[in-house]
């Protein structure tokens, strides 16, 4: 939750008025529950589409205590990389 936190201070989600931790929360966990953002070798990346976001939101958070994505290797990640694309524009990630 303190990526959320620190993701709720950007600029995309200060300009997102409709758009809360809580949804952002929801978002990822119904993410997670289709497939593990696992990476394996320690890292997780972490993502979801957010309805009313008006930009991309990243964090990138170094874990004091690793936490277990699941699958492939059930790896504990230390390195998350977060990221948040608006739900319209699924593709602004990967560009």
């Amino acid at each position: 939750t303190q990526m959320i936190e620190a993701l709720m201070r950007a600029p995309a989600l200060a300009a997102s008025p409709s758009v809360t931790a809580d949804s952002i929360l929801e978002a990822l966990v119904q993410r997670e529950r289709v497939r593990s953002t696992s990476l394996g070798r320690g890292l997780a990346c972490p993502h979801a589409r957010i309805a009313g976001l008006h930009g991309l939101g990243i964090c990138v958070a170094l874990l004091k205590t690793p936490i277990d994505f699941g699958p492939p290797s059930h790896e504990k990640a230390r390195v998350v990389f977060m990221l948040l694309v608006p739900m319209e524009r699924p593709t602004l990630g990967v560009k």
